[in-house]
């Protein structure tokens, strides 16, 4: 095994276990040996195959990025950032994107190879970038393409492939109407399609990587195919997550179909829970644009230990955030 000294780091986040929680320290040094941390105080002694010095460095653990789209949000980079639609209350989710992407190449001109050398390219380029801010583990959304896997575990992040899967897509025939293009079929296929790359990822070879199913939209799948993914996701003891309240028309699409909130239907169909992390969920009914009656949904994800991943800067250059998370 190397050992490496990190010596003096100005700052170190470090773990008290008998606290149970991280405090600062300064000027220590920090040492590995092969994966394990030996060292966390002033001046190590023995014997050090690489030394750093850590003097204006701050020394913490590996940062987590528990929701991202590694392939297109990096596709999309300079273009689809801050594209709103007005009609639809400034989301950019709906019908905008769709524009950017390579998927559209003809394979006359080359766009199944297209794509996955586009897929490969923006997926690196967004690990790199995840590694230079500090984050080694991250959560990547995609629907499973040829390689997928092997791109992540080449990087060396800890990856935690998220296959996405659903039973409509989405159509904006007008510019102003949120439509739904319903195939329960290929929803079951592609879910079959999930499941074969979440056990490629609990097996393998690097050990690097894990996965988290992921039914797309809690608008774009039936009950059914959630309550199956929970299932299979609990066989797998791995997490599920699904977008939930990330636009307006989303919440009034909910309403309109069962009377009650995207976070009021999980809960009433037994979607909620410790299993589930739900992506975004800004549009709750407590929110100005909502103006719904009730003031219930962050009770629910509260007494049902649901989590969340926020994801606050990307709808901030919609110009929309999340108003209150306090009582």
């Amino acid at each position: 095994m190397t050992v490496t000294c990190i010596r003096k780091a100005r700052w170190v986040v470090a773990w008290d276990a008998h606290l149970q929680q991280h405090y600062f320290r300064n000027d220590v040094d920090v040492v590995f040996d092969g994966n394990r941390i030996v060292h966390v105080d002033p001046v190590y002694a023995g014997k050090v195959d690489r030394e750093i010095d850590g003097a204006g460095f701050c020394v913490m653990p590996g940062m987590v990025n528990v929701h991202t789209h590694l392939q297109s949000e990096s596709i999309g980079r300079g273009l689809i950032e801050e594209l709103g639609n007005q009609a639809l209350y400034q989301t950019g989710i709906l019908d905008e994107k769709s524009v950017f992407v390579t998927s559209g190449l003809t394979e006359e001109a080359g766009g199944a190879s297209a794509q996955l050398a586009a897929n490969k390219a923006s997926t690196q380029n967004a690990i790199s970038e995840l590694l230079k801010s500090g984050c080694t583990t991250v959560t990547d959304l995609a629907v499973a393409w040829d390689g997928w896997l092997d791109t992540l575990a080449a990087t060396g992040i800890r990856a935690v492939a998220a296959p996405m899967y659903r039973d409509a897509r989405w159509f904006v025939p007008t510019g102003h109407r949120l439509d739904y293009v319903w195939d329960t079929e290929k929803g079951r296929r592609d879910f079959a399609t999930a499941l074969a790359a979440a056990d490629a990822a609990l097996s393998h070879p690097s050990g690097r990587l894990s996965a988290m199913l992921a039914p797309m939209q809690v608008d774009t799948c039936t009950p059914e195919l959630i309550r199956d993914s929970i299932a299979a996701a609990r066989e797998r003891e791995i997490k599920i997550t699904v977008h939930c309240a990330q636009h307006v028309p989303e919440f009034q699409e909910m309403v309109r179909r069962h009377g009650v909130t995207p976070v009021q239907w999980m809960h009433r169909e037994g979607l909620l829970g410790p299993d589930m992390l739900l992506g975004h969920a800004i549009f709750l009914d407590h929110h100005s644009l909502v103006q719904w009656w009730t003031k219930r949904d962050l009770d629910l994800m509260v007494e049902t230990g649901t989590s969340v991943a926020h994801c606050p800067v990307v709808f901030s250059r919609y110009g929309q955030m999340m108003e209150d998370v306090g009582h």
